[in-house]
């Protein structure tokens, strides 16, 4: 019953507001592209109990997204620390999240989808990263923890489905194969299992 917003619809942000909506959160989706640019991501957030607020456009000021959201979430892609992130959302987000760490409360908290994956995990997780071969190592990885059948092993992150789509069905006993990559770490506020 919590109001959350999730920027951007793309392939995080419609995996972070399907498990949001799902989870029992009042959830806004904010982005910039115009709703007939947006049919198919519209079309995947849509399901049976979810009703989701859109906010989309380029007339549609970021800041009336979150501005009665107790949490801001989003790929790691949209960042302020990034020049491909749209201009007006760099400048917004970063002085939102200049307010939040001068102490300002009033505002929502903001954290991106894998840290959020990595907080409410249930399961053990192993992170794979580096410069070349993170795809490979993890499918290497999750193969030598499938062969256990007394522990499911799960993959995710980069590659396939966005994690957070599988965490409402994560259980304490899983093994969680989570590849990151450069854009992601930065994000992180804790580590992986291992």
């Amino acid at each position: 019953g919590r109001p959350v917003t999730v920027l951007g619809l793309a392939r995080s942000g419609i995996a972070l507001t399907r498990f949001l909506a799902d989870a029992g959160a009042l959830v806004t989706a904010y982005d910039v592209r115009r709703p007939d640019q947006l049919a198919a991501a519209i079309a995947a957030i849509d399901g049976p109990g979810r009703s989701i607020r859109l906010l989309l456009g380029p007339d549609v000021d970021p800041e009336d997204a979150w501005a009665d959201s107790d949490l801001v979430t989003s790929s790691p892609s949209i960042n302020p620390a990034f020049p491909t992130t749209e201009p007006r959302m760099r400048e917004v987000l970063g002085a939102l999240l200049d307010r939040r760490a001068a102490g300002d409360r009033s505002l929502p908290a903001v954290i991106w989808e894998p840290d959020l994956f990595l907080r409410l995990c249930p399961a053990a997780t192993i992170g794979i990263t580096g410069t070349k071969g993170k795809t490979t190592t993890s499918a290497l990885t999750h193969a030598v923890l499938a062969a256990d059948d007394q522990h499911r092993a799960i993959l995710g992150g980069n590659m396939g489905v966005p994690i957070v789509e599988r965490l409402l069905e994560l259980r304490p006993d899983d093994r969680v194969v989570f590849e990151l990559s450069e854009l992601q770490l930065p994000t992180l506020s804790r580590g992986t299992t291992v």
